[in-house]
């Protein structure tokens, strides 16, 4: 039975933890795909050797996230639910070996977490291994080399039916919260004043990997995008991507026009351009903006379409 067949089984529940962690890390490769496996599983358990920290009281620390760089090519092979499997596979293997490393101490670990990327510096069959000893929800930016050309999907063709849902995914963190619909307020004289409904400005798709995943309703003139912490609070969160800063970009909308202010340590991108970091930039509706691994699109309000 060979590594991908074993990988399979594992998340079907059909192999013993065991087994899994044995064929990745022991058994001899019998093709490329294989060979990858191990490469990957030996690259990033290099890192865990070295970043290993022991201390006082008989504990051990070691990293708890690990990014994974492929090159493109690499890339092209390695997609959808065979990523996602690799990931997932890795992930419980080289948790069971941070336990081995840590020997007869005690692993202060409460998670570890793996996420393949794509470095268009690599060549085929390179792999480079980036850590972070901090939370993901909290913890510092992982700054990401500069990609080669890109193309972002296009706004051609479009129907109205395609830019509003009528009820948004729950993947991203939505922390840009509806107003409620009236405000009622007493004086002294018991007069009861109602104040006017804050109407929505307009929505902003999230997709990430070729997919929406949600469409959310802005009510604010100015909202903050980034990965957020709790220091660090921002509108709307993009999680799960660590070369998003926790304020990454604002979006401004000024006398019915639409601006972004780029503020991540990572670019961000309109239509091939990186925006420079601190300016103000003009961008029209339905522009593709390219924020590390997730694409934004500003939604005008139906009046506007």
């Amino acid at each position: 039975m060979g590594i991908l067949e074993k990988i399979r089984r594992w998340i079907d529940d059909e192999e013993s933890e065991r087994v899994l962690e044995e064929a990745i890390l022991k058994e001899k490769p019998r093709n490329p795909a294989e060979e990858f496996i191990v490469q990957v599983a030996r690259a990033v358990e290099e890192v865990m050797r070295r970043e290993l920290l022991p201390l006082p009281q008989g504990k051990v620390l070691m990293p708890s996230e690990y990014v994974v760089f492929i090159s493109e090519e690499d890339d092209k092979e390695w997609r959808g639910i065979k990523r996602k499997g690799l990931e997932e596979a890795l992930q419980y293997i080289l948790g069971q070996r941070a336990k081995e490393l840590a020997g007869n101490k005690t692993l202060e670990l409460k998670r570890l977490s793996l996420e393949i990327k794509v470095d268009g510096t690599l060549q085929k069959g390179e792999i480079r291994v980036q850590h972070t000893w901090e939370d993901g929800s909290s913890g510092k930016t992982i700054i990401s080399p500069r990609m080669k050309d890109f193309v972002l999907p296009s706004t051609q063709n479009l129907q109205r039916e395609d830019f509003f849902e009528k009820e948004p995914s729950t993947f991203i963190e939505r922390t840009a919260k509806e107003p409620d619909s009236t405000l009622i307020e007493r004086d002294s004289d018991e007069e009861t004043r109602v104040v006017k409904r804050i109407s929505e400005l307009y929505r902003l798709e999230i997709w990430r990997n070729g997919v929406r995943q949600n469409v959310i309703p802005i009510y604010q003139p100015e909202i903050t995008i980034g990965r957020g912490s709790r220091s660090k609070p921002v509108d709307v969160a993009l999680q799960g991507d660590l070369e998003i800063s926790r304020h990454h970009l604002k979006i401004i909308y000024e006398g019915g026009k639409f601006f972004i202010v780029s503020e991540g340590k990572n670019p961000t991108f309109i239509d091939n351009y990186e925006v420079p970091v601190g300016r103000k930039v003009s961008i029209p509706p339905l522009t593709m903006i390219k924020v590390c691994s997730y694409m934004l699109r500003i939604q005008p309000s139906r009046t506007d379409i």
